[in-house]
């Protein structure tokens, strides 16, 4: 794969940590800094798909906004604590 040099500007304190980091992997600064960058597009997308996956699973249940599903969740909530208080009565 054909390289491409890059200027980056980073603060001090960061670069000593990747420093530090690169070290103790026996990598060099170039090395590290690009499996990170590697590993951030990746996870970039793999999370772009379960978003997108969550909101099609969502969508078939009828919940469409995040609003909506908050909404759910918050009555799903309620009665399952309802449910625990009725269960923890019946022991009583």
């Amino acid at each position: 794969m054909k390289s491409k040099v890059i200027t980056l500007s980073i603060p001090e304190k960061l670069l000593k940590e990747i420093d530090r980091a690169a070290k103790r992997e026996n990598r060099t600064r170039s090395e590290f800094m690009r499996e990170g960058c590697r590993k951030y597009v990746e996870d970039r997308v793999r999370w772009q798909e379960i978003k997108q996956n969550m909101r099609h699973s969502l969508a078939k249940i009828g919940i469409n906004t995040e609003e909506e599903l908050y909404d759910r969740m918050t009555q799903w909530r309620r009665e399952e604590a309802q449910a625990q208080e009725k269960k923890a009565k019946g022991r009583s």
